[in-house]
């Protein structure tokens, strides 16, 4: 039996072939047994950037409208021996952790885990993809920033409406049109879009107007009676 011991500078990455050869000592003979191994050398970490996102969108807001649940997808690239492992990264403004996911591979190049809004508090957040190849490489450049979790609803109640005023008869002496106004506040992000729906005693429904926004927190809408 015999052993050594061979020491390998840097070279280019890829397969490479590592053929062993027993010489005799004494007749310098080589042995008729010749042993090839082949490794692959791999220095270069993934390829991930913000462009490799599909969701979410760096600037977006995301409430609990689909159940909380965001899904986080992301493309990873590796030319070597192959991606090992995606982690999502969850961080708030201030650049505090407050969740890391393990991405699935479901196919292919693409990484996803589902982050589930309702657990953080509302406000802006970073998500940062860590990945890592099965030789150690690492890559976490990619980053999606100040997306915006919102869960809270928009404040509206019957105070903030300021025309008309409940139990009034309203008539067509004003060419029959009526001025529908209200305020409305959201303390996270902003109002997106305002319907005024209008039913009879019965609770059918007889129509519905989008409102402008004319200025700040009012927004209004034109009824012809």
């Amino acid at each position: 039996a015999c052993w050594g011991n061979i020491t390998i500078s840097a070279t280019d990455d890829g397969l490479f072939n590592i053929t062993a050869q027993v010489f005799n000592i004494t007749s310098a003979n080589i042995n008729s047994s010749v042993n090839t191994t082949q490794i692959r050398f791999d220095s270069t970490p993934p390829q991930v950037v913000e462009g490799n996102f599909s969701f979410p969108l760096s600037g977006r807001n995301y409430s609990d409208s689909a159940g909380g649940l965001l899904i986080l997808n992301v493309t990873v690239f590796d030319a070597g021996i192959g991606t090992g492992a995606v982690f999502f990264n969850i961080t708030n403004s201030t650049g505090v952790q407050n969740a890391t996911y393990t991405a699935s591979n479901p196919t292919g190049n693409y990484w996803n885990a589902t982050l589930n809004t309702s657990h953080f508090p509302d406000g802006v957040y970073n998500v940062t993809v860590f990945s890592n190849d099965t030789a150690g490489n690492g890559n976490n450049t990619a980053r999606i920033q100040t997306i915006r979790l919102d869960n809270t609803v928009p404040r509206v109640e019957a105070s903030n409406i300021s025309f008309p005023v409940n139990g009034r008869n309203y008539s067509d002496s004003a060419g029959g049109l009526l001025i529908l106004n209200v305020s409305i506040v959201d303390v996270t992000s902003s109002i997106r879009d305002v319907s005024f729906n209008i039913t009879n005693s019965s609770g059918a429904q007889n129509a519905s107007y989008t409102a402008s926004n004319p200025t700040g927190n009012y927004w209004n809408a034109t009824l012809n009676t």
